[in-house]
C-alpha cells in the first residue's frame, strides 16, 4: 500500500505565501533548541505571535477595502 504524504503546516503556510523560508527555518531551530516537542504552529503563536499579527492585519486589510466598495457603490 502506498503511503500517502500529508503536508506539514510549514510547507502548506510556505506555499500560501503566509509565512517567509526564513521565518520557518527560524521556527524550526526553536524547536530544535529547545528540544521542545511542540508543534511548529503552536511555536508560531505562542512565542513568536507571528500568525495572529499576519491574519489581524490581513483581515483589516479586507475590512478597509470592502468598506470602500460599499461606499463607491
Amino acid at each position: 500500500m502506498a503511503e500517502v504524504h500529508k503536508p506539514r503546516l510549514g510547507e502548506v503556510l510556505l506555499d500560501s505565501g503566509m509565512i517567509t523560508e526564513r521565518f520557518l527555518d527560524h521556527c524550526l531551530e526553536i524547536q530544535r533548541r529547545s528540544g521542545s516537542f511542540k508543534q511548529i504552529g503552536r511555536i508560531m503563536v505562542d512565542e513568536l505571535d507571528y500568525l495572529v499579527e499576519k491574519l489581524a492585519a490581513t483581515a483589516a486589510i479586507e475590512q478597509m477595502a470592502t468598506a470602500g466598495e460599499r461606499t463607491v457603490r
